[in-house]
């Protein structure tokens, strides 16, 4: 029996590396330059990427000169995100601000990668907000309905504490 055993080992292992490992012959075009990276919402002042990768848009934050990003975690349910929608992000001047300042992505938190996100950032009410600098580092959260004028000194105050801490490492040789 040990020799069938024996005989029949080298086989089986024959076998399983065969069933684990696939490769293509598919040829993969790669990206145009030509092709936008990223939709953006049009409902908005605020230039918000429609549902993506964080990564790849910290990724654009690092592009567009070390950005922050600003994130806004939703749900179509939440009743104070449509009105912020409807009141808050239509404003002209916010949106200005917030898109020379910020790289801006709106995340469902229901949908895609956002219940992942909503788990790694703690996020347990709607609407809530994160600032954060390109390596996903928390700069500022807040959560709830928020006026126009309190997202602006919202966006003020997360620069202002980004480059406190940047002057900071800066002072510790970091």
């Amino acid at each position: 029996m040990t020799v069938l055993y024996s005989r029949l080992l080298p086989i089986l292992l024959g076998f399983t590396v065969l069933l684990t490992y696939c490769k293509t012959q598919q040829h993969i075009e790669p990206e145009h330059d030509d092709m936008p990276r990223f939709e953006y919402d049009e409902t908005s002042s605020v230039n918000f990427i429609k549902p993506n990768v964080l990564s790849d848009v910290l990724d654009l934050a690092k592009e567009e000169g070390e950005k922050l990003t600003f994130v806004k975690f939703y749900t179509d349910w939440c009743l104070p995100c449509q009105v912020m929608d409807e009141t808050v992000f239509v404003n002209k001047t916010l949106g200005e601000y917030y898109n020379t300042n910020f790289i801006n992505y709106k995340v469902n938190a229901e949908q895609l990668e956002g219940p992942d996100l909503r788990f790694i950032f703690q996020v347990d009410e709607f609407p809530t907000f994160i600032f954060m600098d390109n390596n996903g580092r928390i700069i500022l959260k807040d959560k709830g309905s928020q006026s126009t004028t309190n997202m602006m000194i919202m966006a003020e105050t997360a620069i202002e504490e980004y480059n406190r801490i940047k002057n900071q490492a800066n002072k510790n040789g970091e």
